[in-house]
């Protein structure tokens, strides 16, 4: 059973927003959507949580522990003895999600109830949140520990990347350990390198980069026509930017090849 969240627009009208699953009814509502249970939040519930930055204590604590990101409950839960991943391209190449699994409804409502995924947010936020000015003074809440750290700023402004869902089954579900931000074995997320997904949807298209492309044909992703079109697009950029005279370089030349893609760690970022 679900329950739908109320609100009220700025004319006093109300109006219905996605409804929550059952799994999620315990989330506290905000701006007519569920919080996920992963989101920053203070102690005192009365206060807004911070969408689009998680926790990383409770990431963790998910990846560990085999729970839902969105409702924070076992993943067993769920009768289908499945799990499912949002994913970047990127994701694919480097082997592992850092973001925990979802039960399947709850995935359903986050794709339909976030702008991110939904589609109603083409770019990242062009400048990220002022986490120290969000604090709210409880010495026992631990937003104390809140800082706009150096990266949140490198996607700032960038466009949305493709996204998709990927389904595994859940005896398959193992965890990546390794190399991250010069320390060693750190846990980085849910491993993805040689674990057999049952299924790949694209949740939205974003915009493809040519590495994105790179990665997808090396993950064998499905790519959507408009994707497509925006490879050409970018191939024509390209080929445009790098034209030179005729006489630049002799027919005798040496081919070079494009390097390959190295599997940097990108930092993260907010919305």
């Amino acid at each position: 059973m679900n329950r739908r969240s109320p609100s009220t627009d700025t004319g006093g009208r109300r109006h219905q927003h996605e409804p929550v699953p059952e799994l999620m009814a315990g989330c506290p509502i905000q701006g007519g959507r569920a919080v996920p249970a992963v989101a920053l939040r203070h102690r005192d519930p009365a206060l807004p949580a911070v969408f689009g930055i998680d926790d990383p204590d409770q990431i963790n604590a998910c990846l560990m522990e085999r729970l839902c990101t969105a409702c924070q409950q076992p993943l067993d839960l769920d009768p289908s003895g499945t799990y499912l991943l949002l994913v970047r391209p990127f994701d694919f190449w480097r082997g592992y999600s850092s973001q925990p699994a979802q039960h399947p409804a709850c995935h359903d409502y986050s794709i339909r109830a976030c702008p991110w995924l939904n589609g109603q947010m083409s770019h990242y936020r062009r400048t990220p949140r002022d986490l120290e000015s969000l604090r709210c003074g409880d010495p026992g809440c631990g937003c104390s520990r809140w800082r706009t750290a150096a990266e949140h700023r490198p996607r700032a402004g960038d466009p949305v990347p493709p996204v998709f869902a990927a389904t595994y089954a859940l005896k398959d579900y193992q965890l990546d350990w390794g190399e991250k931000y010069g320390h060693a074995d750190v846990l980085r997320g849910i491993r993805l390198d040689g674990v057999r997904r049952q299924a790949i949807t694209p949740v939205r298209d974003g915009e493809w980069s040519l590495m994105d492309w790179m990665y997808a044909r090396a993950a064998s992703l499905p790519a959507p026509a408009s994707a497509l079109t925006q490879l050409l697009e970018l191939l024509g950029e390209i080929s445009s930017s790098s034209t030179c005279p005729a006489d630049a370089v002799g027919n005798d030349a040496p081919a070079t090849e494009e390097p390959a893609p190295q599997k940097t760690d990108p930092e993260p970022t907010q919305e």
